[in-house]
């Protein structure tokens, strides 16, 4: 199934969706940015404000490149919500590290959360979340979105964003 691009909060579940992971990118620092920090940024600052368990869980895990963590923040009631937390990025950006973003990591991340997400036979769920890797991470959209119509097929990816498709990152 193709990427499709929809206006709105990617740190939100899409209304009407009874089953939604959203994804994002972490690094394999075991350091989430948050507002609480002075330096909070992107985001993963948007989804710790809004589900602190997955920051938790994720600080816990110590993710290392290529890993996906999945963290159920709702696993109750009609709907339920996980967040993916694909671990492709090398490190903090700096100087020295302008560009940590991984392709080949991603890929192995999300390879990692279709084979689970192909293990619970979910049915409707919806991968939701912003372009990945092309903010402070420094990668080609181009090439990310390749990967995901191919790596999250045949699943439901529908990118939110404050801007049109066609805009800069």
């Amino acid at each position: 199934m193709p990427v499709t691009y929809a206006s709105g909060d990617a740190s939100l579940p899409v209304p009407g969706c009874a089953d939604v992971v959203i994804f994002h990118i972490v690094n394999d620092v075991p350091v989430w940015r948050t507002a609480a920090h002075h330096h909070g940024v992107g985001f993963a600052a948007a989804l710790g404000a809004r589900y602190p368990e997955a920051m938790t869980a994720y600080i816990a895990a110590r993710p290392r490149l290529g890993d996906c963590l999945l963290v159920d923040v709702r696993p109750t009631g009609l709907r339920r919500l996980r967040i993916a937390h694909l671990c492709a990025q090398s490190g903090l950006p700096s100087r020295r590290n302008p560009r940590p973003f991984r392709l080949v990591d991603l890929g192995t991340a999300l390879r990692s959360l279709r084979a689970g997400l192909d293990t619970e036979r979910p049915t409707g769920v919806l991968l939701q979340g912003p372009r990945i890797g092309t903010g402070y991470g420094g990668g080609d959209w181009a090439q990310i979105q390749a990967l995901l119509t191919t790596g999250l097929a045949p699943y439901d990816v529908r990118i939110l964003t404050p801007s049109t498709p066609e805009s800069p990152p």
